[in-house]
């Protein structure tokens, strides 16, 4: 079984470079839409997806369904990703250790994603 994840969102084109960018990932796949969005992307870290990112027109409630888990691995990745997505975010836990993990965070980004990653 695999998982796939895509997050809708509105103004998916700079959703990309900010995902690629969080994640220091590559935009694999894409398919645009007319009006410079995507239909549907595919953010690739390490030869496999990680994210898929597709336009919403619809006016969704931030954060409030479901939530991204990402264990990154390492210290180093997951500051950077804490750099990026914590740009405009509704900050949940900020960034620092908690009793079940040496090093985390979460918050809902300026997509409106939920994000919890740790190392």
């Amino acid at each position: 079984m695999k998982l796939s994840v895509t997050a809708y969102v509105k103004g998916s084109k700079e959703a990309v470079r900010f995902y690629t960018a969080a994640f220091e990932a590559e935009l694999g796949y894409n398919h645009p839409n007319d009006d410079d969005t995507y239909m549907h992307t595919e953010i690739v870290k390490d030869n496999q997806v990680i994210l898929a990112v597709s336009e919403n027109g619809q006016q969704l409630n931030a954060g409030d369904t479901m939530q991204f888990g990402l264990n990154l691995g390492n210290e180093e990745s997951v500051r950077k990703a804490y750099d990026v997505l914590s740009e405009n975010a509704k900050i949940l836990f900020p960034i620092g250790t908690s009793f079940y993990n040496e090093l985390m965070f979460d918050l809902v980004d300026k997509y409106g994603i939920r994000w919890c990653i740790a190392v």
